[in-house]
């Protein structure tokens, strides 16, 4: 498989749907889903919840065995907050579809992590048993299912993002790897391309 680094492999399979979507309230939630993932991996990811219902569920495999499980808008809001500089990723292999009940994405997922992080989430060893460095910076690729459930005025109120079979650390250099800055800079022309975010009215 071959692989772009560029962050904006994780919304392009997004736009090419949306350009062949006619029905309104899909194009709503594939445009509230291309937000969500803009604001997630430029550091914002608590700005996405302004779009979720103050119950909304969400259950994320960050990283085995670290299931991340949260209610509500508050709760998530500080779980993402620990988190938030810490979402760089680009995938491959993309898949998206649409319906009614929400959207669909599968993916093979490379993260950019930091050793310290996996470490306090209690991920002490890679796939080899080698101990997880904290001052190492690694790339964790694994493929991923992630679905999000929308209520009627296109608001997030349900998430899951689970992983299909054992993820891989690689150890990369920070150096070749795009800072938050450049993929702010990447990503966030995006965010200003998009309409306002609104519920959806029909």
């Amino acid at each position: 498989m071959s692989t772009s680094r560029d962050p904006k492999t994780l919304v392009e399979t997004s736009y090419r749907l949306l350009d062949r979507t006619t029905n309104p309230f899909h194009r709503h939630i594939i445009q509230t889903y291309i937000r969500r993932l803009v604001l997630e991996v430029t550091g914002r990811a608590e700005e996405f919840l302004e779009f979720a219902v103050e119950d909304a569920h969400f259950m994320a495999t960050l990283i085995v065995p670290a299931c991340i499980e949260t209610k509500g808008v508050q709760e998530t809001k500080a779980t993402l907050s620990k988190l938030k500089e810490h979402f760089r990723c680009f995938v491959e292999d993309s898949v998206v579809m649409v319906s009614d009940d929400g959207l669909f994405h599968s993916y093979y997922f490379h993260h950019l992590i930091p050793g310290s992080v996996m470490i306090e989430l209690n991920k002490l060893e890679d796939q080899d048993g080698n101990k997880i460095e904290a001052g190492t910076t690694y790339e964790r690729v694994g493929k991923y299912n992630h679905f999000i459930r929308f209520n009627s005025e296109g608001r997030i109120v349900q998430e899951s993002n689970g992983q299909c079979g054992p993820d891989k650390l690689i150890k990369c250099s920070e150096d070749s790897q795009p800072t938050l800055e450049e993929v702010k800079n990447r990503l966030n022309p995006i965010l200003e391309s998009l309409p306002k975010w609104t519920p959806y009215s029909g």
